[in-house]
Parts: C-alpha cells; sequence; structure tokens
C-alpha cells in the first residue's frame, strides 16, 4: 500500500491481513463539495457541462480523505484554492437510487483569495460559475442538492455539523443504540 504525503504522521505496515480483506470489501462511491460565499454572503454555484442543473463546486473522492478531495476538486474545476473548514453535512444516499450508496459531504470553506477576482473555469466540466443569494441557490440546483445545501444552510448558522439520509434528517437511533 502506497501512503500519500498527506498521510505523514500516520502509524504505517498494519495488519496486512485485514487490510488485504479491506481492500476487497465494496465501499460506497464518495463526493466532497465546497460551500464558499463571497464577501456579501452569496454562495458560489458552478453549472457542470456533464449534467443538468447548477451544483456546488466539488466532486467525486478519489480515495482519498474527503477533505483533501476537496480542496482538490475546486482547484481543479476553478483554479481556486480553498482551505477546509467545518464539515457542515453529511449526507448519505440509498443504494436504491443509484445503485450504490453515496456518501456526500459538505464543508464550509474559506478561500485563499477573494473569489471574486475571478476562475479559471475547467472547460470540459465547467461552463459557469457565479455567486448567488441563498433563495436563489435553493432555486437553481436539483431537489436532492436543494435539501443537503438547506440542510448545509441550518448547520452553518447552527455551529453544527447534520446528518442527512437523501437530503432529509437521518432517522434517530433504534433502542439500545447511542444517539448523536
Amino acid at each position: 500500500m502506497q501512503l500519500s504525503s498527506s498521510d505523514a504522521g500516520f502509524e504505517t505496515g498494519g495488519d496486512a491481513e485485514l487490510a488485504a480483506y479491506l481492500s476487497r470489501h465494496s465501499s460506497p462511491a464518495a463526493c466532497a463539495d465546497a460551500l464558499i460565499r463571497d464577501a456579501e454572503g452569496r454562495v458560489l454555484l458552478v453549472d457542470p457541462t456533464y449534467k443538468d442543473g447548477w451544483d456546488l463546486p466539488g466532486g467525486m473522492l478519489e480515495d482519498e480523505e474527503p477533505e483533501a478531495g476537496m480542496v482538490r476538486e475546486v482547484r481543479e474545476e476553478l483554479g481556486l484554492d480553498v482551505r477546509a473548514g467545518r464539515l457542515l453535512v453529511v449526507d448519505t444516499i440509498p443504494a436504491a437510487v443509484y445503485g450504490r450508496t453515496i456518501l456526500a459531504f459538505v464543508y464550509a470553506t474559506e478561500p485563499a483569495r477573494d473569489p471574486e477576482g475571478g476562475f479559471v473555469l475547467q472547460d470540459e466540466e465547467i461552463g459557469e460559475a457565479r455567486f448567488v443569494t441563498e433563495r436563489e441557490a435553493l432555486g437553481m440546483v436539483p431537489a436532492e442538492l436543494a435539501r443537503r445545501l438547506g440542510g448545509a444552510f441550518a448547520a452553518e448558522r447552527a455551529g453544527t455539523t447534520t446528518a442527512l439520509r437523501h437530503g432529509r434528517p437521518a432517522p434517530a437511533p433504534g433502542p439500545g443504540r447511542q444517539g448523536a
């Protein structure tokens, strides 16, 4: 197993049998998105060329930690360096929706520079990027993302992290299980 520089400081050479087992185990797909605001509090949305509807900047993870994947995706899509802030949402999309369970993360972010200075769009993936009000954002994105984005707005205001299931509040733990 090869470790990246971001794995520095973590113990290596763990249980080889466990590592082999885990490498064969099916796993959910995962994506990580960025909630980026301008000085006026507007939200940055992107218009992907490969699917209908507006979206948050970010994308699918490539066997990497969610925070690192989100930072990479924003840099690739927009030419913008961001620092991940607080995790706002973890949304589990059940396998029944797309044929595979998907974990979707949304992070509050802090751009390294003023994003109003413009973007370098990745032409093959992003047609446009624009800042819009929260209300506009909720009306521009597909319904599933609007629910997740609404959860992110609420978590941001409350100073919490929200667990969702397909954009809706996750069911409470069953009897005998610890609550969050």
